[in-house]
């Protein structure tokens, strides 16, 4: 009897861990498809609103903290990109904030041009790196 106690327990607290690890997974993947109307822009595109809320939906759904990072391409003054990272991180989580998601689970931080993905000096890797990243905190 101990051990189906014990074993239900377990795999009621692995259930739990795959959860929060696809929950994890699934902000990831719809964050990096939030995009702005240009690269100096901090006006989201149309569908950025739908993803958003994507996200809320994810968020509701547990109490873990999270940290909204935004990224910009080296392109540019260095301290503008930085201004313009900031100022898109704070957008994130006031539409967050918006939906219903309490602002002391989130937390903001611009990185400017500081941590590209991509190094390569295109047009398209300077796109890969303006980039949203919403992560849970540990």
């Amino acid at each position: 009897m101990k051990f189906k106690v014990i074993l239900a327990a377990f795999l009621c607290l692995h259930l739990n861990q795959l959860k929060a690890q696809s929950s994890d997974k699934k902000i990831d993947e719809l964050s990096s498809k939030i995009k702005f109307k240009n690269s100096q822009s901090i006006t989201l595109k149309k569908d950025a609103y739908t993803i958003l809320d994507s996200i809320y939906l994810v968020l509701v759904k547990n109490s873990s903290h999270y940290i909204i990072e935004s990224h910009s391409s080296r392109r540019g003054n260095s301290e503008e990109n930085l201004s313009k990272t900031i100022r898109r991180a704070k957008l994130i989580k006031q539409e967050l904030v918006k939906r219903g998601v309490s602002p002391s689970r989130l937390s903001c931080k611009g990185f400017g041009g500081t941590s590209p993905i991509v190094s390569a000096p295109t047009r398209v890797g300077a796109l890969e790196n303006e980039r949203i990243v919403i992560q849970k905190k540990e």
